[in-house]
């Protein structure tokens, strides 16, 4: 690990974050506000129980403020090589200079921007991470996703090629990084700062950097090996955490990019696709669309950039969503997905105040796109305002917050509000017992043994039908999903002979794995849900169980034991499903493959060996990554709220929380009577806030 630190203004990379651009940013993003608010209610109940509670209690409540504290839902920014996407990530987060927008990079860095409105400029940071040993093996020997595919088919000539420019590339990257390439794999470098500069030394390469005498020693260093970047940033105009992260385009010659913009998506609460203005969805968008197909219309918006490239916004919008809308429904993508038109460019020459600057072709095309929005902008905004929402920001942002308000933001705030609730009612609990006991006596007049003994009973038992119901359900998941698969297969051979025995010799031929796709994806999603019922039923049974022995272990009323259970957190999107195979390929390498076959049963065993070959990973992350994502999520839930009623069941089994020997009764109760206190009070706040988020 490298770690660099650095403090000043300008290197700290704020220099693009104007009050005005606060401001600007803030119209969107004060969506936010809701959730900003109950995260700090729910902070300082958390707070004042870390003053008043006994040991167990203010561990249990630091835990819940750091998790609290982490919460930080993320944006995924997708989109085709050059479709503005960086220059749309710059606009959204207020500095129009921070990421380079102006070179083509290869390299398949996935660049998150941490936003956090609490934090000092003086702690901002940068922390990027290199590939390791293992993942630039397999790009640099098997020339990646498309290596291993043209290795699969058996061509050789396009497998040449991709080794040839894979050892193209690594020449590259020694010739750069010297003999400090080997040594770097595997490690990260941190820094207590950023700039563009620093940026730009971990994520672009342009084939022009060679050549670039001024910037060619620190432009684009390390951006071979960099896997990873991560930029973290005090910035005022988000009312709460934000994660934006921007991926390269995905139409890269090895399908890295694929990949690892799959995992941040699958990261990723909501998905914004950036689409240029005078290409939206083409063909070579295919990829896109496949990849958001597997996810909810809601957590989708796309964003159609560069209308300032357009010479008639006026006619040509219309046009262009009518045509999105299209693919969309032709290719089964997410038919509801919302769709904002803008221009990253105007929104960035507003922020940096250079409109003037605007070339005459953007400016005509501003002041066109004004004259045809002017009646739907929103009454009583200045100049600027009207340029910000021409530009789409206004609106991308509000989407992105309201996703966040009602969807992951709620479910994590709720959930930290769920335990902190759980937390109270067994203080409560605990103290009112204690009032009616002697200052030396136990909490009650029980075998803390033998209710411990019961306890771990019930817990077992819980754990078990968990266990039990998942793999029931886990195994009916398999067998669906493997015979959706036997049965396309069977169908995609019977419709490939039907082709060899109807059509001319060296017909190129095409099976589309859309229906593939939308069954394994229908499948997933009966086994997620499913599993959601599941966990939700064990988990009411459990809080069940436990108030049942709680009433019988220490003579309780029923309706003391008020303890919620926690939701099933939301299972993974299956977007693995995205990923590109062969019969996606509809290009020359799948035309010289089928040239190379000869005889029809030759062509029907080598087709049907070659798609089960491509198709079994996608099942295999299914039946495997995904279901144990679903199942180890739900047993740490479980195991985290058995581990509450356990500390609870600790304190009423142990002697009171008393001052020391010797003080007075009257101290005791005044003592218990102020806890009591702050926790009644703090359960009518957690109360009235969980009421809220509900409705």
């Amino acid at each position: 690990m490298n770690i660099e630190t650095k403090f000043d203004a300008c290197a700290a990379g704020t220099q693009g974050l104007t009050h005005d651009g606060i401001e600007l940013i803030a119209q969107g993003l004060g969506a936010l506000d809701p959730l900003a608010r109950t995260c700090d209610t729910i902070g300082t109940i958390l707070a004042d129980l870390v003053k008043v509670g006994d040991r167990a209690t203010v561990e249990r409540a630091r835990k819940l403020s750091a998790r609290l504290a982490e919460i930080e839902p993320s944006i995924t920014m997708i989109g085709q090589v050059k479709a503005g996407k960086t220059s749309l990530v710059n606009a959204m987060v207020g500095m129009p200079d921070l990421l380079p927008s102006d070179v083509n990079p290869w390299t398949s860095v996935v660049t998150s921007l941490h936003l956090d409105p609490s934090m000092h400029t003086a702690q901002n940071s940068a922390r990027f991470e290199f590939f390791d040993r293992m993942d630039w093996d397999r790009l640099v020997i098997g020339g990646g996703r498309i290596g291993e595919l043209a290795q699969r088919a058996g061509t050789t000539s396009e497998l040449e090629q991709v080794t040839k420019q894979v050892a193209e590339l690594q020449e590259k990257s020694r010739k750069r990084l010297g003999n400090k390439f080997e040594l770097l794999l595997g490690q990260e470098h941190d820094y207590g700062y950023f700039d563009r500069d620093l940026i730009e030394r971990y994520i672009c390469l342009g084939d022009d950097f060679e050549n670039d005498i001024e910037t060619s020693k620190d432009r684009g260093r390390f951006a071979d090996i960099t896997k990873a970047a991560h930029i973290y940033m005090h910035n005022p105009a988000t009312p709460t955490k934000l994660c934006i992260r921007d991926t390269p385009g995905v139409n890269d010659t090895f399908l890295v990019r694929e990949q690892v913009t799959m995992k941040a998506i699958r990261g990723s609460q909501v998905c914004v696709v950036v689409l240029a203005a005078h290409q939206a969805l083409s063909s070579v968008d295919l990829a896109l669309v496949r990849m958001i197909s597997n996810l909810q219309s809601r957590d989708v918006i796309i964003f159609v950039n560069r209308i300032d490239e357009l010479a008639d916004p006026a006619s040509q919008v219309p046009e262009i969503r009518n045509s999105i809308v299209a693919t969309l429904q032709a290719h089964k993508g997410p038919e509801d997905a919302e769709i904002i038109f803008g221009s990253a460019q105007w929104a960035n020459h507003l922020l940096n105040d250079s409109l003037m600057g605007l070339g005459p072709d953007s400016a005509e095309a501003l002041l066109a796109y004004t004259q045809y929005e002017f009646e739907n902008l929103p009454k009583g905004l200045n100049e600027r305002q009207i340029v910000w929402h021409l530009s789409g920001l206004a609106a991308l942002h509000r989407a992105v917050a309201d996703r966040v308000q009602e969807g992951a933001g709620h479910v994590a705030v709720s959930a930290v509000g769920r335990s902190a609730r759980n937390l109270l009612n067994g203080i409560k609990l605990t103290n009112v017992n204690a009032e009616t006991q002697g200052e030396d006596a136990p909490r009650l007049q029980v075998d803390a043994d033998l209710a411990a003994e019961e306890f771990a009973k019930i817990e077992a038992e819980s754990l078990q039908a968990l266990e039990e119901g998942l793999q029931q359900l886990h195994g009916d998941f398999v067998e669906r999903i493997e015979r959706v698969h036997e049965s396309y297969l069977d169908r995609a051979t019977a419709a490939l002979i039907h082709h060899l025995d109807t059509s001319p010799e060296g017909t190129a031929w095409h099976y589309d794995p859309t229906g593939l796709r939308m069954l394994l994806r229908s499948s997933y999603r009966t086994f997620a849900k499913r599993s959601k019922d599941l966990i939700k039923d064990v988990f009411s049974a459990a809080v069940e169980e436990n108030a049942d022995f709680f009433e019988r272990t220490f003579s309780m009323p029923a309706e003391s034991f008020d303890v919620e259970a926690p939701d099933a957190l939301a299972a993974p999107e299956p977007v693995v499903l995205g990923k590109t195979i062969a019969l996606d390929l509809e290009s020359n390498w799948w035309a010289s493959w089928w040239q190379k076959q000869t005889g029809a049963k030759s062509q029907t065993q080598k087709f049907s060996e070659l798609i089960s070959a491509e198709t079994q990973p996608m099942l295999q992350a299914l039946r495997e990554d995904y279901a144990e994502h679903i199942r180890s999520d739900a047993q740490a839930l479980l195991n985290e709220f058995l581990a509450e009623q356990q500390q609870m069941l600790e304190a009423l089994t142990r002697p009171a929380d008393i001052p020391a020997e010797g003080a007075q009764t009257s101290i005791r109760q005044s003592k218990l009577l102020a806890r009591l206190k702050v926790v009644d009070r703090s359960l009518e706040r957690l109360d009235d806030i969980l009421a809220e988020a509900a409705e």
